[in-house]
């Protein structure tokens, strides 16, 4: 008796992460939803099999998260990590495509190398497993486990979101102290220099502050330069025939771009090719 009540506790803590992870991924792909999209494409399918993947981590949580259908729920669970598993690892060394994007915009939880991807979904098969072998019918307070196994999914994706603002908030910090050439910018480009614009063309805080930076570099001599990634070349076109960008901008690799900051509109001060300050634009205004 003892026994079962221990595996049904394991079973339902387990149920509970599964259900929590199934969730924050379809969060996360969702509210990076056109990032997802592009790769779905990279990878040879219709753009329209992001919803599918999203709605399938939607049913996956809600099925561990109440406890219902467990040894079913597992099954499938273990099959769509497996072709996930595989889709990835074929674009990981077929197609260069070098982040899964497991988590999408939940940025701290995407594994950082094709290893810990692979470890990450090893995890989850295992915990899908010990589920399809362990599950039972929780017979005693049915209802208060499923409402507080939900309450708990809830609660935990609660924090992680919350955790991953503070992230993103400091993510660029991380450079302070790093040269221009371990930031994978030729220094070439930008070694006249003394501050650093990051920004988006269709970022909407960007676009605010990209007057700032015009009066800053113009009339106020401020060396700034412009810093964005080589998707954003058409959006630049399109945005500079609005209106006037009075600084230089050079354009980086995607992959460089997002490993350097989550967060845009950001400015690096540099000294002697070295990042010494991470600013906000209205930080940069008050010097």
């Amino acid at each position: 008796m003892k026994k079962i009540i221990k595996n049904n506790n394991i079973t339902f803590i387990i149920s509970v992460l599964l259900g929590t992870i199934f969730l924050l991924s379809a969060v996360g792909k969702y509210f990076d939803l056109h990032s997802f999209q592009k790769d779905i494409v990279l990878y040879g399918f219709p753009y329209y099999f992001s919803y599918i993947i999203i709605g399938f981590e939607l049913f996956l949580f809600t099925f561990f998260s109440l406890l219902l259908y467990l040894k079913q729920t597992s099954k499938i669970s273990i099959v769509f990590i497996f072709i996930m598993t595989i889709v990835n690892t074929i674009g990981y060394f077929f197609l260069n495509i070098k982040s899964c994007g497991c988590f999408g915009s939940i940025y701290f939880l995407n594994p950082s190398n094709y290893v810990l991807f692979l470890f990450k979904n090893l995890i989850l098969i295992l915990f899908s497993i010990y589920i399809f072998k362990k599950s039972r019918t929780i017979e005693n307070k049915v209802s208060l486990k499923r409402i507080t196994a939900v309450l708990a999914s809830l609660i935990i994706a609660f924090i992680s979101l919350k955790y991953n603002d503070h992230f993103i908030e400091n993510y660029a910090k991380k450079n302070i102290g790093l040269s221009t050439k371990e930031l994978n910018i030729d220094s070439k480009k930008i070694n006249t220099f003394k501050y650093l614009f990051f920004f988006s063309p269709s970022c909407v805080h960007c676009q605010k502050a990209i007057p700032k930076i015009n009066i800053l570099s113009k009339k106020h001599s401020i060396n700034i330069i412009g810093i964005t990634a080589h998707s954003n070349v058409a959006r630049l076109e399109k945005l500079n025939s609005n209106f006037k960008i009075d600084f230089p901008v050079i354009f980086i690799k995607d992959e460089a771009f997002m490993n350097i900051t989550k967060l845009v509109p950001v400015i690096f001060k540099l000294e002697n090719d070295t990042v010494v300050n991470v600013l906000k634009v209205n930080e940069l205004e008050s010097f």
